[in-house]
């Protein structure tokens, strides 16, 4: 199957205005990109992982944690939910 870039132009630019927000670490930025993306294209594949990245990034971490087990928490979701998605979205890199 070939590409067609004036069909699939407008979901790769959309995917990458969440990626780039992402990127520069502009919370506000990557949620509004990625509501217009989820609008526009409900069935992008990589919406699970852009979403997962997004929330993260607008997650409030403290500076130290409370205890172990708060710790061990947010060591768990950044292992099993972000490091995947960041994979996902950007590459091994």
């Amino acid at each position: 199957m070939q590409l067609d870039i004036f069909a699939h132009s407008r979901d790769v630019m959309l995917r990458n205005d969440v990626a780039d927000a992402l990127q520069r670490r502009d919370a506000v930025a990557a949620r509004g990109a990625l509501q217009l993306l989820l609008s526009e294209c409900p069935s992008d594949d990589l919406l699970p992982a852009l979403s997962t990245l997004t929330r993260a990034l607008e997650g409030q971490r403290p500076e130290r944690f409370s205890d172990h087990d708060a710790l061990q928490r947010a060591h768990g979701e950044i292992t099993c939910e972000v490091v995947p998605a960041a994979t996902r979205v950007f590459g091994d890199t």
